[in-house]
């Protein structure tokens, strides 16, 4: 095995943990990868997001900068490159949810949206990309777009994680019932899931069904108790 499949292998097993919500196997296998190329695009990424995620924001934009100047050098010289297009776009995104300036904001929200945009020419099947697009509109309230971007996503690649952003955005708009089957959808995909056990509870709290709010609470405290022994 050569050392690009190697890094690859760390990256898809660190993903795989971090979509099965073992955030500590994750940051293991993705260190890994960095050991072997500390560049690698996607690795940084996905800790840097990680690491947003924890409230560890220094080290995400630490991440985030590493990739816009890698990914940047990279496009000089090959601007349809897929991946260095995809992660620039995501690393703009990061960067944006903690930004507090308006127009800095503005302008890294524009380089989102205008390099993931790049990637659905390239390729419009682009799974990862129609997902972060519609998360990212849903976070502008533009949900029937966000909507339509996450369900071309779920068609191309059913992730659990998506149904929840889908079921998050129904619960906004107010549409419990399609709420409802989209984070039943992610309960089938990841069933050990504390954080869609949370959300159900709170669904079921708003849809005035207290008994299975209390079931789904106490479903969520049971597996958290068992990932932190």
């Amino acid at each position: 095995m050569n050392k690009d499949e190697e890094v690859k292998g760390y990256v898809e097993r660190g993903l795989k943990s971090f979509y099965e919500e073992d955030f500590s196997a994750t940051a293991d296998e993705l260190e890994k990868a960095l050991k072997i190329n500390p560049r690698h695009l996607g690795a940084n990424f996905y800790l840097g997001h990680l690491h947003q995620l924890k409230k560890e924001l220094k080290k995400a934009r630490e991440k985030f900068d590493l990739i816009l100047k890698e990914a940047e050098s990279i496009l000089k010289e090959d601007p349809d490159n897929l991946e260095a297009n995809y992660f620039l776009g995501a690393a703009y995104g990061g960067k944006a949810l903690q930004e507090i300036n308006p127009l800095a904001l503005l302008n890294y929200q524009r380089k989102f949206t205008s390099f993931l945009n790049k990637v659905l020419e390239l390729n419009p099947n682009h799974a990862d990309a129609l997902w972060l697009l519609g998360r990212g509109l849903a976070l502008k309230g533009e949900f029937d777009r966000a909507i339509s971007y996450l369900r071309k996503s779920l068609e191309l690649r059913p992730l659990g994680d998506i149904y929840v952003d889908l079921g998050l955005i129904y619960i906004q708009r107010g549409a419990l019932d399609e709420a409802e089957k989209a984070l039943k959808s992610a309960l089938s995909l990841k069933p050990q899931s504390p954080t869609v056990h949370y959300h159900l509870s709170l669904l079921y709290q708003a849809q005035r069904k207290p008994d299975q709010a209390k079931e789904e609470s106490q479903k969520c405290e049971e597996l958290m108790k068992l990932r932190n022994r």
